[in-house]
């Protein structure tokens, strides 16, 4: 019996040693643009931890957190919200309502709101982030900046264009100056000002801002990384809403072989991408490589967002309206 109690502490202990390996092992993948492939590794990571923990522990909570952001960058949306709320639960039962951790997650529950349409509860989640943040950090953190961030592009997403700008230059001001003009976080600001500019039709203001964001994600983050091809996307609609066709299509390729390498062919990102190039297609007429760029996109997003989200009604009113037009353009 005596021999037993001394082997449990051991096991547990080699748990945690592996788990923790796992979870490292993991983020590290996750940072590169490989999310499918640090999936498993968080799993099995997370399991390791509950045997070795249990199933109310705050480590178990950052496991689920993790999981859940992991599940976010591959578009698997399904499955967040259960494990960003239990979560919640075990943050709160430990260490109250009032907590940096707990803040974290009702960021991240307002990302996965606002990715699958859910507008008003996503406000609602990020304003009690916010809230929790500037008590605990001040009105001058990265933490801070990064919710500002993530209210301003909520706020862009509702065409509330003049809340979304205060919010997007207080969030990249705040970058700037905390993080550097070179730093992944400060070029997700450029990026975002600049769709606002681009949405608002202000084309000479948001070319430099995406062709700095292009520079900093390629030198920091590498050419083939999801940021880039984000970044790739918006550059060429812009091209195209000037007419220039032939620098848009390049850059759409590219950024649609990123994400298919990167986040795979059934991810919503991907899923945009191949929107994206066909209606370029389909403004030079040519119906033929369109429709199929079109049926595929919309399938993705079928299957990962459902048939009444936003993204999927537009793309399934584009595939309607392109294949009229080829129709027409036939007789």
């Amino acid at each position: 019996m005596a021999h037993d109690k001394l082997e449990q502490p051991r096991e547990r202990r080699a748990y945690l040693e592996i788990a923790r390996g796992l979870n490292k092992q993991a983020l590290q993948d996750w940072q590169e643009g490989r999310a499918a492939e640090a999936e498993p590794l968080l799993r099995r990571a997370l399991a390791l931890r509950v045997k070795a923990l249990g199933p109310a522990h705050p480590e178990i909570a950052q496991g689920l957190n993790d999981l859940a952001m992991c599940l976010e960058s591959q578009g698997q949306y399904s499955e967040m919200e259960p494990l960003l709320k239990r979560a919640l639960a075990i943050y709160e039962r430990v260490f109250g309502d009032e907590h940096l951790a707990i803040a974290r997650v009702w960021n991240n529950l307002g990302l996965l709101y606002k990715n699958v349409g859910r507008y008003g509860d996503a406000r609602q989640a990020y304003e009690r982030a916010l809230a929790l943040y500037e008590q605990f950090h001040g009105p001058r953190h990265e933490d801070t900046a990064r919710v500002l961030n993530n209210l301003g592009m909520l706020s862009y997403r509702q065409g509330l264009y003049a809340d979304a700008e205060i919010l997007l230059n207080r969030a990249m001001s705040l970058r700037e100056n905390l993080l550097g003009a070179e730093h992944p976080d400060t070029a997700n600001s450029l990026n975002n000002l600049a769709m606002l500019y681009y949405s608002q039709g202000r084309f000479e203001r948001a070319e430099p801002l995406y062709r700095r964001t292009l520079t900093i994600y390629e030198t920091l983050l590498g050419a083939q990384h999801p940021k880039m091809a984000l970044a790739l996307n918006n550059l060429a609609m812009l091209y195209e809403d000037q007419g220039a066709y032939e620098q848009a299509e390049p850059l759409y390729r590219r950024a649609l072989a990123i994400q298919e390498q990167a986040l795979g062919v059934g991810h919503p990102a991907t899923a945009s991408s191949l929107n994206n190039l066909a209606m370029l297609h389909g403004k030079q007429q040519h119906y033929a490589q369109a429709l199929p760029l079109l049926k595929r996109a919309l399938a993705i997003y079928e299957q990962a967002l459902g048939v009444e989200h936003p993204d999927t009604q537009q793309v399934r009113e584009n595939y309607t309206h392109l294949r009229q037009v080829a129709g027409d353009a036939q007789n």
